[in-house]
Formats: C-alpha cells, sequence, structure tokens
C-alpha cells in the first residue's frame, strides 16, 4: 500500500487547540486517515476538528521514492517511551534534535544507541524523523 504525505494539517484537539504537524505519512488520502493517525500520535486525544490538510503533490512523492534522501547519524541522547518523545545527539555539530515516538515507526531504542535518521523542520526548529537503528 502507497503512503501518502500530508505536508501540512492544522487542527484542534481536545485538549489543545491550533496545533499543526508537517510531513505526516497516512495511508490513504482521506481526512479519517489523518484523523486515525493524529489520535494515534497524541495517545487518546481526541482530535475536535480539522481546519486544514495540505497534500504533497503526487509526483513530488514519486520524487521521493525515487531520489535519495539525506540521511545522518547520532546517538539517542534521551528517549521516554511512556511521554513518546526523545533527543538525539547527531554527529555533525549541531542541538540536540528531538524526535517523537511516531518517528520510530514502531522499533524500539535505547539511550545511547547509535541511530540514522533524516531531518525535517518542526514547530520549533529542526527535529529527527524516519529513525531506524545503525550498526555500532
Amino acid at each position: 500500500m502507497a503512503k501518502i504525505i500530508v505536508e501540512l494539517v492544522k487542527y484542534d484537539t481536545v485538549k489543545t487547540k491550533k496545533r499543526k504537524r508537517k510531513d505526516l505519512i497516512v495511508d490513504a488520502k482521506t481526512e479519517d486517515a489523518v484523523i486515525e493517525k493524529l489520535e494515534k500520535i497524541h495517545k487518546g486525544d481526541k482530535i475536535e476538528s480539522i481546519h486544514e490538510i495540505i497534500w504533497a503533490p503526487v509526483e513530488e512523492e514519486e520524487t521521493l521514492a525515487a531520489s535519495p534522501v539525506e540521511r545522518f547519524e547520532g546517538r539517542v541522547k534521551f528517549f521516554d517511551a511512556e511521554k513518546g518523545f526523545g533527543f538525539i545527539k547527531a554527529r555533525l555539530d549541531m542541538d540536540d534534535l528531538f524526535f517523537h515516538a511516531s518517528a520510530l515507526g514502531g522499533i524500539e531504542i535505547k539511550d545511547n544507541e547509535l541511530v540514522e535518521f533524516e531531518m525535517s523542520e518542526g514547530p520549533k526548529g529542526l527535529i529527527a524523523i524516519r529513525i531506524t537503528c545503525a550498526d555500532d
């Protein structure tokens, strides 16, 4: 099944208003698929309303799949599975990168583990996405 990229979604949850998320990957090009993914990310906090969804163009999705994406290495500085977030110390000379548990794609990681990741723009700066385990 092809993955669909949502460039930007603006929404409200029951607990928090005026939220937004970039580069969300969903299974179908439907509002229901977006809501399902967001509720999974927010661990039970229900989506109250969707204000805007910007879908990635199809040709851009194909380009992303065909062209190599720059990946980086780093070590997990901190990860709290219960809270659903952590930080990676990149091998590059830069600040630690925040990541959300949804960027792990279901893999389990531990503090100080070597990982590979891509970078994306988050609400407060660069974040780590598409994280995978790396061989030491």
